[in-house]
This record gives C-alpha cells, structure tokens and sequence, in this order.
C-alpha cells in the first residue's frame, strides 16, 4: 500500500467519525455519511473499483433480495420491517468504506486510531455525567434512539455516533487490530486501561476488550485490572449512578454473592429458537411487532433467524464474514488463527445482544493480503511474534 499524505490520514480520520456508528445529520435524519461522500467522493469513488467491493456488493444482493421478498410473501410485514432491511442493508454497504478508511490508518498512521478512540472515549465519560453533551450528542442520532435514550441519561452514555453495543463494538475491534499493529509504545500502555472507559456506554466491551488484551497482551490485561481497581473501585462509589451499571455484577456479588444482572435474566427470558418446521426453514418475514421486536426477543442471531429462517441467518453471517473465503491461508501462523478465532468469538457475542454487521473480516483480508505479520516462514516466527505480543 502505498504512503498516504497527511491530507489522505486527516480524510480517513474523518470518514470514520462521518461513517462509524452511523450518525445523523441533526434535524435533518440524513446519514452523516453524505458529508463524507460530499467532501473526498474522490476518495471513496475508487473503492467501488476495489476486487473486494463487486462480491461484497452481490453477496448484499442475495441477501437484500432474499429479504425482500421473504417480507413482500409475509402480508403481516410492515413499513418498519423494510425500513429495517434498508438499515442492514445500508450498514453492510458502508462496512467496507468503513474497513477501507480504517486500515489505510493502520498501516501508514495509527497513531491517529489513537486519536479517534481518546476523542470518542473522552465523549463518552463526559456525556455519562453531563445531560447538556448527553443531549448534544442525541441529535446525532435517529429519532428512534433518541426515544429510547433520551430516558436513560446517568445509566448510559455515548460518543459521536457510538452508541451502545453496536457502536462500541467497532471501537474495541478498532483497538484490537491497532493492539496487533503496537504493542509496546506508551501510548498503547496508557490506552490499555482507558478503553474500559467505553462500557459507560456497553457493558459488553468488559467482555471484548479483556478478550483483546488477553491474547494480544496480558500484561495489558493485568495493568487494566489493577488500574481499575485502584482507581474506580476503591476511590470512586460505584453504587450509583453510571458506574453502577458498569458495575452491576460486582455490586450484585458483593450484596448477594451471585454473578448476575438485569439484562442477562432478562435475555435468558427471551425466545432463542423458533418452535415450528416453517419459521426454522424461512422465517415469518418479521423484524418489527406492534409492541416492539418481533417475538419480544432482542437477540441478534435469534431475531435473523425469526425473520429470514437458517437461509437469511446463514446470507446474513456472510455479508460480515465471506472475505474469510478468500483469503489465502497458506504459511500462515499459529498466531494468525489465535487472532482470526477472537474475531469470530467477537462476532458470535455482539450479535448475542442486538443485529450488528461487522467489518472486520475485510480488514482482515487486506491484513493479511498486504502485511507478512502472519506469515510463519517471513519476518519472524511465530514464537517470536508471540513473545513480541507479551
């Protein structure tokens, strides 16, 4: 890949606060992806003659179709159900914009990754505690999270365009890939602890970014732990306010003994699988009920399979990961398959908790495509890339 400019670093940079998270347009509801179009269609007009935006594109295709015309057989489907199809849609079109802007920044400047997680990070401690940024950063949101949200001020926070599960799921992939890429400069130590910052917003990055850390770094790992420890737990009161919900399951522990929360007994409630030969095949053609999601359930996985049965389940699972396919896996190290199985594993757990299509199998095939990191007989073994990592 060739070098960028620092005017190609700054556009990518600001592609990723236009398109991460998908924010809007305030009063308006338009995707602040328009702006981005606007200001560098330049630069986003050669991704369309990228090798991997033609499949990406057909593999939409299929599932688009298959999605519309599994609503249209449904005479119970609504204007909320096709909306919602347009969103995914939507979504797994600016993945690979997305992808792209991001991993240019990865090989040539990632110290600006930095930059856009302190930015976001910074966001979100300080819209936990002030209703004035909480409700600045609402207008960037859909009318719909701003219904909901706009309630749960002191419980939630957010960032610019992140918001809950699906968008601090893409800040923690983001530092697990720029983790792969440093993992010895003082910024990165420093970044270590802080990324827990984000489950102010989603408790789910607890889960993610240790996962993260554990592998890549575990020394990382420990420092976080105690960092967090010294400085929250016993110097801050987590008994109210946001802190409590970061910390459900220690203050549950503590006044009970017991692991557990409000959300996971809630989920545990819900319908994972349908109960009929039909629904299991196709789907009912329902994302939307007239009191909520379909089924009352909020599980991501389970809501696909609702709608589009195991064949949109299975179209949907590959509109996120058929770069895998495509790959070339030959000399790979033992290493390049720690990493790919942590991605998979982060997959499965955000789509646990809501419908989130993912990028980071097309970041992973540029990776590995462009970067001997994982290769076993170049730069270094795979012993020696492991022990670089610790």
């Amino acid at each position: 890949m060739r070098k960028i400019s620092s005017a190609d670093a700054i556009a990518n940079l600001t592609i990723l606060f236009l398109l991460v998270g998908h924010p809007k347009i305030p009063f308006l509801g338009l995707p602040a992806a328009l702006i981005a179009l606007m200001l560098y269609y330049r630069k986003l007009v050669p991704t369309f003659r990228s090798p991997i935006f033609i499949p990406q594109m057909a593999v939409i295709l299929i599932f688009g179709i298959y999605c519309g015309v599994r609503a249209w057989l449904e005479p119970s489907s609504t204007l909320q159900d096709l909306t919602f199809i347009a969103t995914l849609l939507y979504k797994a079109l600016t993945a690979i914009f997305i992808a792209q802007a991001f991993f240019a920044l990865l090989e040539n400047n990632y110290k600006l990754i930095y930059l856009y997680l302190a930015i976001q990070l910074s966001l979100i401690a300080i819209s936990a505690f002030s209703i004035e940024i909480y409700e600045f950063l609402l207008l960037f949101q859909t009318e719909a999270a701003r219904s909901v949200f706009v309630e749960t001020f002191g419980l939630r926070s957010m960032g610019f365009g992140v918001i809950h599960n699906e968008g601090v799921a893409f800040l923690v992939l983001m530092y697990a890939f720029v983790l792969l890429k440093d993992n010895s400069s003082i910024i990165g130590l420093f970044m270590a602890p802080l990324m827990y910052v984000s489950a102010l917003t989603s408790r789910m990055s607890l889960i993610l970014i240790a996962m993260s850390q554990a592998m890549l770094s575990p020394v990382k790992l420990i420092i976080s732990i105690v960092v967090i420890c010294a400085t929250v737990i016993f110097l801050f009161d987590t008994s109210s306010g946001p802190l409590s919900e970061v910390f459900e399951l220690y203050n549950n522990f503590i006044a009970t003994g017991e692991l557990q929360s409000r959300s996971t007994s809630v989920m545990s409630e819900m319908p994972f699988v349908p109960d009929n030969f039909i629904t299991w095949m196709v789907g009912d053609g329902k994302f939307i009920a007239d009191d909520g999601f379909y089924m009352e359930t909020d599980l991501g996985f389970s809501r696909v399979l609702f709608f589009g049965g195991i064949f949109g389940l299975l179209l949907y699972v590959l509109v996120s990961v058929w770069p895998l396919f495509i790959i070339d896996y030959r000399n790979k190290n033992i290493y390049f398959y720690l990493f790919l199985f942590n991605l998979l594993a982060y997959f499965v757990i955000i789509n646990i908790k809501g419908i989130n299509i993912q990028n980071w199998a097309f970041i992973t095939f540029w990776l590995v495509s462009k970067s001997n990191i994982f290769m076993s007989n170049k730069a270094e073994s795979s012993e020696e890339t492991i022990l670089r990592c610790n």
